[in-house]
């Protein structure tokens, strides 16, 4: 699994696939690493404060290079 630094993750991109087991129970894979919820939340727990974008999209799409901009919210407003 990739280790995620607080601090040098801002912009960090998880590459991600939804799935469900035989048992309708969430699977995600992280990165071709399958993770049931649990294990998930606990990937992103540290962040607990920071912001997060979710885009869901077709399968053929999901390795495609996203665009990241990283900024300061506060000089937003």
């Amino acid at each position: 699994m990739a280790a995620f630094v607080i601090g040098k993750s801002q912009g960090q991109v998880l590459r991600c696939h939804l799935s469900d087991d035989e048992d309708g129970n969430l699977v995600v894979y992280v990165d071709d690493k399958e993770l049931d919820a649990d294990a998930f939340l606990s990937l992103i727990r540290p962040f607990a404060g920071w912001g997060m974008r979710l885009t869901f999209m077709d399968d053929s799409q999901v390795y495609d290079e996203p665009s990241v901009i990283i900024r300061d919210p506060d000089k937003d407003k």
